[in-house]
């Protein structure tokens, strides 16, 4: 069994300058329109954009990994797929946007309510190859410590539903409810994520 506290190794200090993203949304939406064709080929359910259907995009990749040993050459598109798929949840449903900080983090998704960002591209490397790429979720250092002590404080879970995307969406739900401030409503832009801001490492 994974404890909530095994998270704290997934959160890190958000650093290093992020530029605009190079991607227009049209084409984001592309790739994740490629995501929703694969899971519904191999699937036969059709995948709507809410994190309610995340677990059958969990289940399209544990079948995609026996697939990717076989034709590693297709790793990159269902890779960027998947990512610009969870991306588009996470943004349609935690009031994010889409921002890029540089090539090695590829895909990351702002928080308008929060200052917190996540690689969608990490988070996605780590579902296929557990433990790939811990670092997909970064945090303020003091939200981090906030966000740490939130998820110390669950219950354990198993080693498979560590990985899985709908538990890294819990994990987005429950830290930007812990770091919501209701008497001080911020809105944060992809200006803020963007260049010199006040994120600290």
């Amino acid at each position: 069994m994974f404890a909530p506290a095994a998270y704290q190794g997934t959160l890190s200090s958000l650093s290093g300058p992020m530029v605009e993203s190079a991607i227009s949304p049209q084409e984001l939406l592309e790739l994740a329109e490629i995501c929703r064709d694969y899971v519904h080929r191999a699937t036969g359910v059709a995948l709507d954009h809410t994190p309610e259907t995340l677990p059958v995009l969990d289940h399209y990749l544990s079948l995609a990994r026996g697939n990717l040993k076989e034709r590693p050459e297709i790793e990159p598109l269902v890779l960027e797929a998947a990512a610009a798929y969870f991306g588009e949840v996470v943004v349609r449903a935690l009031n994010g946007f889409w921002v890029v900080q540089e090539e090695r983090w590829q895909r990351v998704v702002g928080f308008r309510r929060v200052l917190m960002a996540i690689s969608t591209t990490q988070a996605i490397q780590d579902a296929i190859r557990p433990g790939a790429a811990p670092r997909w979720l970064r945090l303020t250092a003091v939200d981090h410590e906030t966000v740490e002590r939130r998820l110390a404080a669950l219950p354990p879970v198993s080693e498979e539903e560590f990985f899985l995307l709908s538990t890294k969406f819990e994990v987005l739900e429950l830290a930007q409810e812990s770091l919501l401030d209701p008497e001080h409503g911020c809105d944060y832009e992809p200006a803020d994520y963007i260049g010199d801001s006040d994120l600290v490492g």
